[in-house]
């Protein structure tokens, strides 16, 4: 059985209208039924204090009633009806003072859920609430959170409580059921926080607005100049503070974005290198390949070559090394074979 991890604490969750206690770890395999199916959804009861703790997961919270004061290791604030919030990875929180609070609690491996969503990645509302505020300690301290009211947080409720119903009924399909639903309460979640801070020229929403501008146009063109009008910074302010939230720098982001999608081409595409240049933004090929060869240390044709290289001999050898597995399995006892050859073969 795996490691559960150790008690952080208790509180009473709702299932079929009943109270049931709730002990919760921190980690995957104390917190989460279905390790293949990363993802728990229920409404969480507390009254009094929880313990300061991190998870493994990443937890989405929605606060329906009550109150508290929410503390992480950056500040302490109140939380009521309609406050949002995210904690990624290992960072704590906890609460204090809690009254008859209730809270929607979705805890997800994020990868799993948003790593082939590129659409999210344009959205400065997912840079701002799910990726942003939560991942970068520095950005924390301008504690931009979402608050919903009326329309907007009667439909986040609808779609918390129906996750929370799929969840426990597990019905046939519900996987894809819970990975729409999930993905929809995000898109909503990340056009309330757009929505919100739409006049607001705060730090933390104007480097979201540059970091969602350069995802959905990386190959083009990008000035420094006119991110840092998105931003009404001058262009050294505007790299300054994107550099203290994302540790790293927009050109930098740029020249990784455009190396990431020629890999994809060059792994899933004949195209020349000159034409992989020209769609993923650059003039030239040369100055492509100097690029790429800064980021991953080989040409754009030396990882061609390796992968086709790869490819090529999983596509001619499946049968042969599902014949190995079998006959290292089956006749073991009989067949004398090196294990340092079959970990070769098969790697």
């Amino acid at each position: 059985m795996a490691d559960q991890g150790h008690i952080i604490g208790e509180s009473k969750i709702e299932r079929e209208s009943m109270l049931e206690v709730h002990v919760c770890h921190g980690t995957f395999s104390g917190d989460i039924p279905e390790l293949n199916f990363p993802f728990n959804a229920f409404v969480s009861e507390h009254q009094g204090d929880f313990p300061m703790h991190g998870h493994e997961y990443s937890e989405l919270n929605l606060v329906l009633d009550g109150e508290a004061i929410h503390r992480t290791d950056f500040e302490d604030y109140k939380i009521e009806r309609g406050d949002v919030f995210v904690i990624n990875g290992h960072h704590r929180h906890g609460f204090e003072q809690a009254k008859n609070l209730r809270v929607v609690i979705v805890q997800y491996n994020p990868f799993f859920f948003f790593s082939d969503q590129d659409e999210l990645e344009e959205m400065m509302g997912y840079h701002g609430l799910f990726d942003l505020e939560t991942r970068t300690p520095k950005a924390r301290k301008f504690r931009q959170r979402l608050k919903l009211f009326g329309k907007q947080l009667f439909k986040a409720e609808s779609l918390g409580h129906a996750l929370i119903e799929e969840f426990n009924r597990k019905e046939e399909g519900y996987k894809i059921s819970i990975r729409g639903l999930f993905l929809q309460l995000t898109v909503k979640l990340c056009r309330s926080y757009a929505e919100s801070h739409k006049e607001k020229n705060v730090t933390v929403v104007s480097m979201a607005q540059i970091m969602a501008y350069i995802r959905k146009h990386f190959h083009s063109n990008i000035r420094i100049e006119a991110l840092a009008e998105i931003a009404k910074l001058s262009p050294s302010q505007m790299q300054r503070q994107f550099k203290t939230i994302y540790d790293t720098t927009p050109v930098h982001l740029i020249n990784k974005l455009r190396v990431d999608k020629a890999c994809q081409l060059l792994q899933q595409t004949q195209l020349e290198l000159k034409d992989i240049a020209s769609v993923v933004g650059y003039s030239t090929p040369s100055f492509f390949s100097a690029q790429f060869k800064q980021i991953l240390g080989v040409t754009p044709r030396e990882y061609r070559q390796k992968k086709t290289r790869r490819s090529s001999h999983q596509s001619t050898y499946p049968n042969f090394k599902s014949s190995l597995i079998m006959m290292k399995n089956s006749f073991s006892r009989l067949v004398q074979i090196d294990a340092e050859t079959i970990k070769e073969i098969l790697a």
